[in-house]
């Protein structure tokens, strides 16, 4: 299902707003027992502030992992990195055009489809 599509979300191809899509998603039906895994490829910015973004994510971080990739040589390290650091995911750049986007989603990919824990395991 795309979630997405579903919601009624659409492509501007004009400023980023993050936080809208963020919020349906987070607002959205989760499966019990299983945390929702959202992948964000954005090019960096959102006009909403880096800051806001990442404290929806911080603040939704129990309910769901962030994953991040940044496209282009502009795109914010501070926001690419801040969504996978304060979300649990990994961050990754596509920067030039002789990387392939593919290899660095099937990365994020491979590590979203193992196990990860909710709550710290007591030493």
């Amino acid at each position: 299902m795309n979630l997405v599509n579903s919601i009624g979300i659409s492509a501007n191809l004009g400023n980023t707003a993050l936080i809208p899509p963020l919020q349906a998603i987070y607002g959205s039906s989760q499966t019990p027992g299983f945390l929702t895994q959202i992948f964000v490829l954005t090019d960096g910015h959102n006009q909403d502030g880096v800051e806001n973004a990442i404290n929806l994510i911080r603040k939704n971080k129990p309910f769901a992992r962030v994953f991040s990739l940044g496209i282009g040589s502009g795109a914010s390290v501070a926001l690419v990195n801040g969504i996978a650091a304060e979300g649990g995911g990994v961050a990754e750049f596509v920067i030039s055009s002789n990387e392939k986007i593919e290899t660095k989603v099937l990365d994020q990919l491979k590590i979203a489809l193992k196990p990860s824990l909710l709550k710290a395991i007591p030493a």
